[in-house]
């Protein structure tokens, strides 16, 4: 059933995607339209803070109020070309890696014809977040250990955190926690729409994670809504406290695994934490 079918929901572009059937390979699709798209959002994903910083209304939903430019961290400007720069490097070769396990794209349907119903589409995407994140709460917290926190510090230069740095770390963690983000497009992919809506879904939950302002009402993600959802509160205090909360996404793993406990005690009696100075 194709997703223009279905009488409720998401519409597809159904001229583009007939031009791309027409014009563009299996590969095409599976590796430059994947490269253009995760680029692409992760530029748009920049924008609300852009916004929310032009207008007053939003500074109370501000989580660090006195939030400011450390000396000798790096500039927008810098952020943004090493962010392009890592996407050039890191995240094209994963996606040319997956782009090129042909066994694998021999199960995966390319066509507009072959496309799902949009709703198919929403448990698999449930279901790759909570495992992306387990993978990146087990992966992060090995990389605060002493003998490796060198690597991950690069993206530790930014106590107060806004969305376009979740893509400011060191090529070896791009590689590592990118893996994590192919895990679960490995399972699910059964049509080449949920690799483009699952680079999607991710970019802005990290997004959101880093956008470095609370607004309940006014979530950058639909699946902000799902159990044990952190929120931009959640991965700000690691940035601003560098303790605990590990995953990336769902609070779940740093209950499961103990290590929320300097959160619990700050949102419980205030800063009891160090923040990063």
């Amino acid at each position: 059933m194709a997703m223009l079918d279905a009488t409720v929901g998401l519409a597809w572009p159904k001229a583009a995607w007939e031009w791309a059937d027409a014009n563009l390979t299996d590969f095409d699709k599976a590796f430059y339209v994947a490269v253009v798209v995760n680029l692409g959002f992760y530029m748009l994903s920049g924008i609300p803070n852009v916004i929310f910083s032009q207008f007053s209304f939003f500074d109370k939903y501000k989580i660090q109020k006195d939030s400011k430019q450390r000396a000798g961290q790096p500039s927008l400007g810098e952020v943004l070309k090493y962010v392009v720069l890592m996407h050039l490097t890191m995240y094209m070769p994963l996606a040319l890696g997956m782009a090129l396990a042909s066994p694998f794209w021999d199960s995966v349907k390319f066509n507009y014809e072959d496309l799902p119903a949009w709703y198919m589409f929403i448990p698999k995407l449930i279901a790759a977040h909570y495992i992306e994140d387990l993978y990146h709460y087990l992966f992060h917290r090995a990389l605060h250990h002493p003998t490796l926190y060198w690597i991950h510090k690069v993206h530790h230069s930014f106590p107060e955190p806004y969305a376009i740095v979740a893509g400011y770390a060191h090529p070896i963690e791009q590689m590592l926690l990118g893996a994590g983000f192919m895990i679960p497009a490995m399972i699910f992919t059964d049509h080449v729409a949920f690799w483009y809506i699952w680079n999607i879904a991710r970019i802005f939950e990290t997004a959101e994670a880093h956008l470095g302002y609370e607004i309940p009402w006014l979530p950058l993600t639909p699946f902000h809504y799902l159990p044990f959802w952190g929120g931009a509160s959640f991965h700000d205090f690691h940035h601003s406290h560098n303790a605990g909360n590990f995953a990336s996404t769902f609070t779940l793993w740093d209950k499961l695994f103990g290590t929320n406990t300097a959160y619990v005690r700050f949102q419980n009696e205030g800063s009891t934490a160090k923040k990063v100075e």
